[in-house]
């Protein structure tokens, strides 16, 4: 019966794959990865613009939060009076601390993080979605 069966098999003729199919596979696959690379460059655009706006704001509110609280007179102190600030350093780093802006600093950083984390993937999508090759 297994001699049966062997010759059966041995004699059944092989059967190949059809002519341009592996090219057609591969060129579904480039397709399929390019519009994957689409979707993540127009998924990351709005975070781009959104965080470039934050940042945008965020350097604006605290330019102007720096200018309203005094800062800038506390970094001129620095400068123009070296000896008192080493002899009262305690107080003079409180006075600078509590006089940053730190909700439009917060903000400044978060979207500067989310822009830099965000950017190298959007080029890479961008590099992979809309090459020529």
């Amino acid at each position: 019966m297994e001699d049966r069966y062997r010759r059966l098999f041995s004699e059944l003729p092989t059967i190949g794959a059809p002519i341009g199919l592996k090219g057609a596979i591969l060129e579904r696959v480039r397709l399929e990865e390019r519009q994957a690379a689409q979707r993540g460059v127009f998924a990351t655009v709005p975070v781009l613009l959104a965080s470039f706006g934050g940042m945008v704001w965020g350097a604006i509110a605290a330019v102007q939060a720096l200018s309203q609280s005094g800062f800038g007179h506390y970094v001129s102190l620095i400068f123009s009076d070296t000896g008192s600030i080493v002899s009262l350093w305690y107080p003079f780093a409180l006075s600078i601390v509590e006089s940053l802006p730190l909700f439009a600093l917060t903000v400044l950083v978060g979207a500067l993080l989310a822009f830099v984390s965000s950017a190298p993937y959007a080029a890479r999508s961008a590099r992979r979605a809309f090459s020529f090759v």
